[in-house]
């Protein structure tokens, strides 16, 4: 005879509760040490950068993350790894609270202990929940949507119907995909007898409307500038690469694995496609609202994915709603052949993911013991670039820095075409100008201006400095068309951190001007 569900709902809740905290605690510890391990990326590096110089909003993406950083850094500080990534752990664990309190207010404790455990066994949610970027603010803030409107749902007043406009624009402001949880709210609404008087209700049009003010800077900020960074997200970025082709749809799928960890993505997909007529009355159209809010996000994706180039982080919002939806799958119905080794299949998953991050915060100290001369010249190329995507770059800005000192002193400018290069050593220099020549934009006037936010809006006409970059990008003949002097200066030695990179080619320039 199968056990009753709901009985067995309620077994052993000390060592449930123990389970989760050890996770919890474990979890955490090993977030701690990436985030304190790992070199700082390109992007992280950038929005450090930008956070120097607060704007309504950046060229590429809204302004939320400059914000966090901003506000973060002044009070630690940003240019140490566990300072710089401080935000981003503390929106994880915020993340992983809202996880548990969402799926206990729409469930019951079984369920959220589950989700909590899965959510934290899902490689996207972790990596989200420890590097600076902006899906760990958009993560808290669209759990935080998602509260807000369950309880709006209830019957708890406007003013939740407000909260939850105004959580949806704070979500926006972190990444424009966002908005797929107010799509795939108007689909729950339109679909579900249960819900659709809602949409007769002014309270679903307020929480719009408080949506739209929320993010009302932002887009003030962009129509000012000919809405160039609407125009970028939605199109520019992805006009070189637009085009159906079998292999895009197939590669958002595969890059889901990366996402759910091949452990996980077969129950995760079959706990959204699974029936809710087994549940009980009441929890049946809470199932299909979070089961809406995930296939929303994900058939967007597939089905854009299958015209432009994506990324994994794009479908992130589709696996807080799906790992509770498994939870409630896993507790309370008799378990289909997916669910039948969940448990066994979330720890492995875990397990994968920490030994993934032990051999990527391994990397630097392996390759920089590495012997090229043991390998082929094929080999030896690879393992050179490899070296340079993980090392620090924090060598190689000292040595510019202090070079820019003896040139030109405090006013001196590094000019690069190196983008993420610029960036890490931006990090380093936060009193340094760093300006990535790819950027440049011209004025009617015939001045020189970088993208705003990046430099303060500056005026860059004239400017002096240091020219550096890889021999490629580092010919005298094109600097001499962009500055009044060009001298070349010794090659700075090819070694950073201890590893060994190209040679950095390096010129004394002044008098920067326009070229069209």
């Amino acid at each position: 005879m199968t056990a009753d569900p709901e009985a067995r709902s309620r077994r052993s809740p000390g060592a449930l509760g123990l389970a989760v905290l050890l996770a919890v605690a474990v979890t955490l510890s090993l977030r701690l040490w990436i985030a304190a391990t790992l070199p700082v990326f390109a992007d992280e590096a950038e929005f450090a950068r930008w956070a120097r110089f607060p704007s309504l909003s950046y060229p590429e993406r809204p302004p939320m993350i400059a914000w966090i950083l901003w506000l973060s850094g002044r009070l630690v500080p940003v240019q140490a790894l566990l300072g710089l990534r401080s935000a981003s752990l503390l929106f994880g664990c915020a993340s992983a609270a809202l996880i548990w309190i969402l799926a206990r207010q729409l469930f019951d404790r079984r369920v959220a202990a589950r989700a909590l455990l899965l959510s934290l066994c899902l490689p996207a949610l972790t990596v989200t929940g420890v590097v600076m970027v902006p899906e760990a603010p958009l993560t808290f803030f669209y759990l935080l949507f998602l509260l807000c409107l369950w309880q709006a749902f209830e019957a708890r007043g406007r003013w939740w119907w407000i909260a939850a406009g105004g959580a949806a624009g704070l979500a926006t402001l972190c990444k424009l995909g966002a908005l797929l949880a107010l799509l795939g709210t108007g689909l729950f609404l339109a679909s579900d007898r249960d819900h659709r008087h809602w949409l007769r209700d002014r309270g679903p049009y307020l929480a719009l409307l408080v949506t739209v003010v929320t993010i009302s800077p932002y887009l003030i900020w962009d129509l000012y500038r000919g809405v160039g960074s609407l125009r970028y997200q939605l199109w520019e970025r992805h006009r070189s690469s637009f085009g159906f082709e079998l292999s895009k749809p197939v590669e958002v799928l595969l890059e889901q694995l990366a996402n759910a960890s091949p452990m996980l993505i077969v129950p995760l997909i079959a706990g959204l496609g699974l029936g809710t007529h087994r549940l009980r009355p009441e929890w049946r159209s809470r199932c299909r609202w979070l089961r809406m809010q995930s296939l929303t996000v994900l058939g967007f994706f597939v089905i854009c994915g299958s015209f432009v180039e994506t990324h994994p982080q794009w479908t992130l919002l589709a696996y807080p709603a799906a790992v509770i939806c498994l939870s409630v799958h896993d507790v309370f119905r008799p378990k289909p052949w997916p669910l039948r080794r969940l448990r066994g299949l979330a720890a492995g998953s875990w397990l994968l993911m920490a030994v993934g991050a032990v051999v990527a915060a391994s990397t630097p100290e392996l390759l920089a013991r590495s012997d090229l001369m043991a390998f082929g010249q094929r080999w030896q190329k690879k393992i050179v670039q490899a070296r340079e995507q993980v090392s620090s770059w924090e060598d190689l800005a000292v040595r510019l820095d202090a070079t820019l000192a003896a040139a030109d002193g405090d006013a001196a400018v590094l000019f690069t075409y190196q983008r993420d290069a610029g960036r890490r050593i931006s990090f380093f220099l936060p009193e340094r100008f760093v300006v990535d020549l790819n950027t440049i934009f011209h004025l009617p006037d015939g001045r020189c201006r970088v993208p705003p936010g990046v430099l303060g809006d500056a005026d860059l006409t004239g400017a002096a400095g240091i020219f550096f970059g890889a021999p490629p990008d580092s010919n005298p003949g094109a600097l001499a068309a962009m500055f009044a002097a060009v001298e070349e200066l010794p090659a700075i030695a090819d070694q950073q951190d201890g590893l060994g990179l190209r040679g950095v080619r390096i010129f004394a320039v002044t008098g920067f001007s326009c070229v069209r």
